[in-house]
């Protein structure tokens, strides 16, 4: 009974972090000034030219490895997105799904550093395409 009630609870502080993400988010984009699509392009190519080097010197599966991993496929994504025409708020938002399922093995799973990575993630990609 003890492991069925820490289960909810965790799915409930995991459903109220990701509500408040969700206000959050809601209210932080809008007020932005983001790059162009142009900018946003030649911001994401120039910074995946400094990581990509720096992902093939990792051992594959060590826990910087996995980071790095995140984030080059985060910014990928981001790239591919707003290459397809989608605005770069959007595709900024719509990306983090790709970025979290790096280094998962089930879907089902929700891990609390994981979710933490990608609230910096999207924070630090926020950053990188808006005045």
């Amino acid at each position: 009974m003890k492991k069925v009630s820490k289960f909810w609870s965790n799915q409930l502080l995991f459903s109220l972090m990701l509500f408040v993400c969700a206000l959050l988010s809601s209210q932080g984009l809008s007020a932005q000034t983001w790059y162009s699509e142009q900018q946003a392009i030649a911001t994401l190519n120039t910074e995946l030219s400094v990581l990509n080097p720096q992902l093939s010197g990792l051992n594959p599966g060590t826990q910087d490895h996995t980071n790095l991993l995140r984030r080059v496929t985060y910014y990928k994504a981001t790239l591919t997105n707003i290459q397809a025409g989608i605005s770069v708020p959007d595709a900024v938002e719509n990306s983090l799904m790709e970025a979290a399922m790096v280094g998962n093995t089930s879907s089902e799973t929700r891990d609390p550093e994981v979710e933490k990575a990608l609230w910096f993630l999207r924070n630090d990609m926020i950053d990188l395409l808006s005045d």
